[in-house]
């Protein structure tokens, strides 16, 4: 079962860094704070928000596509290829970090504009939306590279959830959110 776990995590692991990069980059290159809706509207409410940047999706996929390397540098030492889920070679990490890094900002996006749809406000919670929005992405662009299976996303589902809510904290200590939530 613990093999099972690394092996997600591991998998999924660009993914998890594209959704915690905007975070800490939030006030850093303020020349790509641009919104990526340009300020549009559906029915009156901003398409995803002022939050939602070029800055963000920049550095969310460098940021995965960075691990991605990472995993590609690693994968020839025997504990990475034990938890390898899928042939680390330098054009699958780089796919797979492009792939989980815009999937899992995707995801969240979307998520955004049915939070401006329904009136959330940004920053405002919408549980469990806000820590699986990503996840579930992540789990469906998977299918471009492999498919994971439902035991892998279960454990996704369940440990994106907390990593999530802990990144959040985290973020709130270090004074780069204004709330936990």
């Amino acid at each position: 079962m613990l093999n099972l776990i690394l092996t997600t995590l591991y998998f999924t692991m660009p993914g998890l860094i594209s959704n915690m990069m905007p975070l800490f980059v939030r006030n850093k290159f303020k020349f790509l704070a641009y919104p990526i809706d340009f300020g549009y509207k559906i029915k009156n409410k901003r398409i995803f928000g002022d939050h939602k940047t070029f800055r963000g999706f920049i550095f969310g996929i460098m940021g995965a596509m960075f691990v991605s390397f990472l995993q590609f540098l690693v994968k020839d030492i025997s504990f990475f290829s034990s938890i390898s889920y899928i042939d680390y070679s330098l054009v699958n990490s780089l796919y797979l970090g492009f792939i989980f890094g815009f999937a899992a900002l995707f995801g969240d996006a979307i998520e955004s504009t049915v939070k401006r749809q329904i009136g959330i406000k940004p920053g405002k919670p919408f549980i469990p939306f806000d820590q699986l929005d990503y996840v579930f992405a992540i789990i469906i662009f998977a299918y471009l590279i492999k498919p994971m299976t439902w035991q892998m996303d279960l454990i996704f589902i369940i440990f994106g959830f907390l990593l999530h809510i802990l990144v959040k904290i985290i973020g709130y200590h270090l004074k780069i959110r204004k709330s936990i939530w």
